[in-house]
């Protein structure tokens, strides 16, 4: 157990949740922890630690919580921060300032506004083949300057994991948050801020090119546990369940 995969997934009405740990390398559930605090991951952690365990890489999203009791036990060089958890933080942000545009555009623009979103959200070549969509998508950012930056710098973010060593993405990014900087767009330079303080753990991943992937393949499989038992009242219960979806956690960690 070299690679771990740290995620968590929501199991009732109210935001309860639950810290799913996967070994990456097996696709197997190693953990699993009531909430997404640091004492949801601390435990795990403790185990690893007293056994020894030779951990190279953490992938987890941008989480506080699992980031302070990560570093506790291990060093910064371990974390992974998510690929695609930070491509959805971006889409997140273009949301909010899409939502924001729309508010304060002249009456003659709104309609640009309307049913765009997931062409947003898309990447470029998702349309490619689709000229109403192409045409939509053009039709807004031609008409809103600050959304069509949020989208080019989207867009070039995304290119970020394709460089081809830790030097080059180095550069790439911070060439990519000068860009975001000196946008103007507040909801744009936050998300950078942001960015450029968890910059080691993501070029982390040119180091060890692992994602969590897997982790989001269990939660799929958890959330069918739940709707086939509609639900579960006794939570120790349905942990043994996620468990049970393979045999190899108590060989892992005891």
């Amino acid at each position: 157990m070299r690679y771990l995969g740290v995620d968590e997934i929501a199991v009732k009405k109210g935001h309860n949740y639950l810290t799913v740990v996967v070994d990456l390398e097996t696709g197997h559930v190693v953990w699993v922890a009531e909430g997404r605090t640091a004492s949801s991951l601390e435990d795990l952690l403790k185990k690893l630690k007293r056994v020894k365990a030779q951990i190279k890489a953490i992938a987890m999203d941008m989480w506080q919580a699992y980031i302070s009791t990560t570093m506790k036990y291990y060093p910064l060089d371990v974390i992974v921060f998510d690929r695609f958890h930070i491509i959805s933080e971006c889409n997140k942000m273009i949301d909010e300032l899409r939502r924001k545009e729309a508010q304060t555009a002249e009456l003659t623009e709104k309609k640009v506004f309307k049913g765009v979103r997931y062409l947003l959200l898309k990447g470029q070549e998702s349309i490619e083949n689709d000229y109403k969509a192409r045409y939509r998508l053009h039709r807004l950012l031609e008409v809103n300057k600050s959304l069509n930056i949020a989208y080019i710098l989207k867009e070039e973010l995304r290119e970020l994991w394709g460089c081809s060593s830790l030097r080059e993405a180095k550069q790439y990014l911070e060439n990519w948050l000068k860009k975001a900087w000196v946008s103007g767009i507040s909801p744009i330079i936050k998300f950078a801020n942001r960015i450029a303080s968890h910059r080691s753990g993501l070029l982390n991943y040119f180091k060890h090119p692992v994602t969590t992937a897997k982790v989001e393949g269990i939660n799929n499989k958890i959330k069918v546990l739940k709707r086939k038992a509609y639900g579960f009242r006794d939570i120790h219960y349905f942990k043994l369940r996620i468990y049970a979806l393979h045999e190899s956690r108590y060989a892992l960690i005891g």
